[in-house]
């Protein structure tokens, strides 16, 4: 009778335990970091052709970092500020969905969609704070 009872305990344990080891953590997203540097282009449909850099900081689904923008052939139509937002996670690809604050706060804010396939970020972005505000379409990079 002993050893029934110790069998019994020795499964009901076994089974507590594989209950307890098999119960879901929390959700992290996939294997793939944000953070880092990412640098790429800009179709605006005002200015025309231009570059990005941003530097991206994650924790967990959300994103917060810095962005540069520059414009024309010198450079002179240039922007910068700060960026946050989340990362939506999907079966085959992720969802970046972040706000760009300009520093000069009179300047525009845009919103940022884009979707992510291995190192590589596109999409689009549309102003988030008026009408005087462009649209255009984003690709960056995450560099080593």
């Amino acid at each position: 009778m002993g050893l029934l009872r110790f069998g019994l305990l020795a499964v009901l344990l076994s089974s507590l335990t594989l209950v307890a080891c098999s119960a879901p953590s929390k959700v992290q997203p996939r294997e793939f970091e944000y953070t880092g540097t990412w640098k790429g282009t800009l179709v605006d449909a005002v200015h025309g052709d231009g570059t990005i850099t941003t530097t991206i900081d994650q924790d967990e689904f959300n994103i917060s970092g810095t962005w540069y923008s520059t414009f024309g052939e010198d450079g002179a139509l240039q922007n910068g500020g700060t960026l946050a937002g989340q990362i939506f996670v999907g079966q085959d690809t992720d969802l970046v969905d972040a706000l760009l604050k300009p520093q000069v706060s009179s300047l525009c804010t845009y919103k940022m969609t884009l979707t992510r396939t291995d190192d590589r970020l596109n999409g689009t972005y549309d102003s988030a704070s008026g009408p005087d505000c462009h649209a255009g379409t984003v690709r960056m990079t995450k560099q080593p």
